[in-house]
């Protein structure tokens, strides 16, 4: 190991990567789910499938946040853009909490 660090933009396309990867998985999976929930008349099959496309829109925040973030400073933002990663995860975990406490009432 060399001791340097990756620069930005090279984390900012493995977090891109890995986020497009996760988003298309969840995006098959909530599909299979939902057809066998469906023709299988689960609705543990059905809810799990609502939780997978649920993480396909959660995974859609964070390539939006991710875009944004990237932007180079302007006269409005004069140290960038980065926060638009915190933003979109606390926005993030808003809505986990939220969901959580639907399904538990």
């Amino acid at each position: 190991m060399s001791g340097e660090r990756p620069d930005k933009h090279h984390l900012y396309r493995e977090a891109v990567q890995a986020t497009r990867l996760g988003l298309i998985i969840n995006l098959l999976l909530g599909c299979t789910k939902l057809a066998g929930g469906i023709l299988g008349h689960s609705f543990a099959l059905i809810s799990d499938a609502v939780n997978s496309l649920g993480d396909v829109f959660t995974s859609l925040v964070v390539l939006i946040a991710l875009r944004v973030a990237q932007k180079p400073a302007d006269a409005e933002h004069p140290y960038g853009h980065t926060r638009a990663e915190a933003i979109a995860g606390s926005n993030v975990a808003v809505l986990v909490i939220v969901s959580a406490l639907l399904v538990g009432w």
